[in-house]
């Protein structure tokens, strides 16, 4: 029992453990997707409120966060639940609110929990916010204009520059700066203060100056005087319950209005109706910023004063309206106001709205009420503060109409009026079109007791005026067209003809009519004395050949007396003739006398007829590197391209090692790409091979896609698989031709015939790779001229390429190694061991070791102490 009790002791507190981990780590989980939000703790929503605040995330990144770990929108929504219930701090509380923001535009219609939402975060979102477009459209600056002319109201003061210009007997022009104290000094007139007067008296006041400084025609009118302002103070304006409070400084002409835009409008809290300008403690003006969005009315803006205050206090009412309204969001209401009020400032009803009824949910004492406002009460409901006002939309039924389709000229949906009869409607909608079933016509009528009835009529007796129907509000008239009845029945041409296709069948239509509408036959390869119809016999599902045409001149389709007639659904098809072939081409390229394109003069001819014309081998030819490059194969008896890995990085063979670099650069490239110069990679099995060069452009893979690289682009073009087949014996083929080494030519083939090379190199696992001259066909002494092999060689799996990419490798027999003969050209491959699993020394997997290790010590030794 003692043990019992110990082992249940230590799986609780592993349970435990495992819980608060999990807990823990719910922030840094990379999968939410099996979380069930319900079951979290209030300890771990403060958990997730916490790491979310630490990391400074904003509501749309907290959002996308959670939505990518997998977490449903329906968790989220529980999840903002939980969060808004747990009294977390004040950063996690604006973080909640930010969210439910955001998802009230995504799901409004969906979640009930964020369907109040200004309710349970006090924050509506700017978006939605009637007037604060007014303050996030940068064209809507309010900034003053300086082009204009001076005021007749505006008030001089300190920092404000004046023109005075005398024009007419005398003419003076100079600026002047007002000093601190207010003054000017005008020449020949004295220092003037003008400082707090209005331009107007600035103007009055120097004109009497310089009258009794001796300027006479200023008094008899024969010179005049003008006063203007060419350079504006600036001066202080504070701004208060702003979304940027503070002190601004603004030009001695700006309005409340530019003041309010520089602090940012009002706050999420404050009012849009009752923002009072304050000058030396008094209330100057007080701006409804709704007589501006509704009506463009600016008469209550006020040109600033130095020192002026703008108070936004918060809002008294606020309400939201939603639903079929042109502008729905949240407003504020003054007391006097009415529902009619609202509905002007949202812009009115959608032409889809229900105007008879406008669904209220109101705040009362403890909980919600819900109140139905009619239309003949908008005049006498004034909404109070927290309403949210829901307008519906009208149903989709429609009234007044009735619908016409099928076989009319203009069939669509027309108006209903009572006495509208069928034979009126047909006429409205063109007339009954010539393909229409005349016997027959349906009239559904869906009664207003959930009842449809279907009524039947002749269309050629109405149109005819033999009978008529009357027409109700709702029906649907249905005019058959015979073409649905009885569809287009069609026969087939295919094979050698010009144009494979489907015709429309018609009666009299015989084979070579079809063969004529499909364009004619192919006369190039179209056997012409001989089409096959195909005709499905009557009562089963099997096809059968109906009859095999046999005529003399059927290319050109004269008209025959025994010409088949066709039924609907037959096939014809004109075969192609089996004696008609196109050239097969095939193209010799390297070291024979006469390279260049050979046409085949037989189907299958053998390579040694096309070495002898020719006129065989060069002098320089090698005999033993041969290989032709075929990109027609058998797609069954294909494989897969083997890459030899050697040092577990390298391609297992290099292009100098196997052929001269001028030969492949000037015919393998050429033959194969037609493009830029590239190099083609070279994979090798047993029998087949290709060429790598790192330093090329392009290059071809055993998959037979090339990718084309070029400056600033990359692109991929698509060539045949390509299959390489070395040659053997050449010499004896040539003596011999038709011999057993001979090989049958295909249409395309290229023929490769590469220069002698009297070197040999040595790759691998080798002390030196090197390439020395050819020394016999022995293979240990290219070991020894490469310094013998690595400690990691693998001797017993040598093996051999020779220069056409036939390989040949080492056999063991009685523990005696045989190794490949050498031949000039060819290169020694040495691989490497086989490596072992390296994975016990990675540092992850000796951490994860040392972790379980300490664990279970952990374990033991907490069941020892139990004791």
């Amino acid at each position: 029992m003692e043990i019992i009790r110990k082992v249940f002791l230590l799986l609780c507190l592993l349970a435990l453990s495992t819980t608060a981990l999990q807990a823990q780590e719910l922030f840094y989980r990379k999968n939410l997707a099996n979380i069930d939000v319900e079951k979290l703790t209030q300890q771990d929503v403060y958990r997730f409120q916490r790491r979310a605040a630490a990391a400074n995330m904003s509501e749309a990144e907290v959002m996308t966060y959670l939505l990518d770990k997998g977490l449903s929108r329906t968790e989220v929504s529980n999840l903002l639940r939980l969060m808004d219930k747990e009294q977390s701090p004040a950063s996690s509380r604006q973080l909640n609110r930010s969210i439910t923001s955001s998802l009230d535009q995504e799901i409004e219609n969906e979640d009930p929990l964020v369907k109040r939402m200004y309710l349970k975060s006090e924050i509506p979102p700017d978006s939605l916010i009637f007037g604060s477009e007014l303050f996030n459209n940068e064209r809507m600056g309010f900034s003053p204009s300086y082009q204009l002319a001076t005021p007749v109201n505006y008030v001089l003061g300190p920092g404000d520059q004046i023109n005075i210009t005398l024009y007419g007997d005398q003419e003076i022009a100079s600026d002047f700066l007002i000093r601190p104290e207010g003054t000017v000094t005008i020449p020949y007139g004295g220092i003037v203060q003008v400082g707090g007067l209005t331009t107007e008296q600035a103007e009055a006041r120097i004109t009497r100056l310089l009258i009794s400084k001796g300027f006479e025609t200023l008094e008899n009118g024969g010179t005049k005087l003008s006063l203007s302002v060419t350079s504006y103070r600036s001066f202080p304006v504070t701004v208060i319950g702003a979304r940027n409070s503070g002190q601004f400084v603004v030009p001695s002409i700006a309005s409340a209005f530019h003041a309010l835009v520089l602090a940012g409008g009002p706050s999420v809290r404050g009012s849009y109706r009752s923002i009072e300008v304050i000058r030396k403690g008094k209330i100057i003006q007080t701006i409804d910023l709704y007589r501006f969005l509704v009506n463009g009315d600016r008469s209550m803006d006020v040109t600033l004063q130095e020192n002026d205050v703008i108070n936004i206090p918060v809002y008294e009412s606020i309400v939201r309206i939603r639903g079929e309204v042109k502008r729905p969001g949240f407003f504020e209401i003054l007391k006097d106001e009415n529902m009619e009020s609202l509905l002007r400032y949202a812009g009115g009803f959608t032409p889809f709205a229900y105007k008879e009824n406008i669904y209220i949910e109101k705040v009362g004492a403890n909980e919600f009420q819900i109140k139905d406002l009619l239309s003949a009460e908008f005049s006498t409901y004034f909404p109070v503060t927290g309403d949210v006002f829901i307008v519906g939309s009208i149903t989709s039924r429609y009234m007044n109409r009735v619908v016409i389709s099928g076989a009319v000229n203009r069939p669509g949906i027309y108006g209903w009026t009572d006495g509208l009869m069928l034979s009126t409607l047909l006429q409205r909608s063109g007339g009954i079109e010539k393909s229409a079933l005349m016997s027959r016509g349906l009239v559904y009528r869906y009664g207003r007791n959930h009842e449809s009835h279907y009524l039947r009529f002749a269309p050629e007796e109405v149109t005819k005026g033999e009978s008529d129907l009357a027409l109700r509000d709702g029906d649907s008239i249905v005019i058959a067209d015979r073409k649905a009845f009885f569809p287009n029945e069609f026969v087939q041409v295919l094979g050698e003809v010009n144009k494979e296709d489907k015709i429309i069948y018609g009666q009299g239509m015989t084979a070579l009519d079809a063969v004529l509408l499909a364009g004619g036959m192919k006369k190039a390869s179209a056997m012409t004395n001989k089409i096959e119809i195909a005709r499905r016999s009557e009562g089963s599902a099997d096809v059968t050949l109906a009859r095999i045409i046999t005529a003399e001149s059927d290319a050109d389709l004269l008209f025959r007396a025994g010409e088949v007639e066709l039924l609907p659904n037959d096939i014809v098809v004109v075969k192609p003739d089996p004696d008609i072939k196109d050239h097969q081409v095939v193209r010799l390229e390297g070291e024979v006398r006469s390279p260049g394109t050979y046409v085949l003069i037989r189907r299958n001819e053998l390579l040694s007829s096309v070495l002898q014309r020719a006129g065989g081998l060069t002098s320089l030819g090698d005999a033993n590197g041969v290989v032709i490059i075929r990109t027609k194969s058998n797609p069954i008896l294909d494989r897969k391209k083997i890459v030899l890995s050697l040092k577990n990085q390298s391609i297992v063979t290099e292009r100098d090692s196997l052929l001269n670099l001028s030969t492949l650069n000037k015919i393998q490239n050429r033959m194969l790409t037609r493009e830029e110069e590239e190099e083609t990679d070279l994979f090798t099995d047993k029998n087949s091979m290709l060429y790598n060069d790192p330093l090329q452009k392009g290059s071809v893979s055993g998959s037979g896609k090339k990718s084309v690289k070029s400056e600033g682009s990359t692109k991929e073009k698509r060539i045949d698989e390509v299959t390489f087949i070395a040659v053997n014996n050449i010499a004896e083929l040539l003596n011999k031709p038709g011999g057993k080494y001979d090989i049958a030519l295909l249409d395309e083939d290229k023929i490769l015939v590469l220069a002698r090379n009297n070197s040999v190199s040595v790759k691998g696992m080798v002390n030196n790779e090197v390439n020395v001259n050819y020394m016999g066909s022995k293979l240990r002494k290219y070991l020894r001229e490469s310094g013998g092999t690595t400690r990691t060689a693998q001797r017993g799996s040598i093996y051999v390429i020779e220069p056409n990419g036939r390989a040949r490798s080492t056999h063991t027999f009685l523990g005696i190694r045989n190794y490949p003969r050498v031949i000039p050209g060819s290169a020694v491959i040495v691989p490497a061991k086989p490596q072992r699993d390296r994975r016990m020394n990675d540092p992850a997997t000796v951490a994860a070791l040392a972790s379980i290790l300490a664990s279970a010590t952990g374990v033991v030794f907490l069941i020892s102490t139990m004791k």
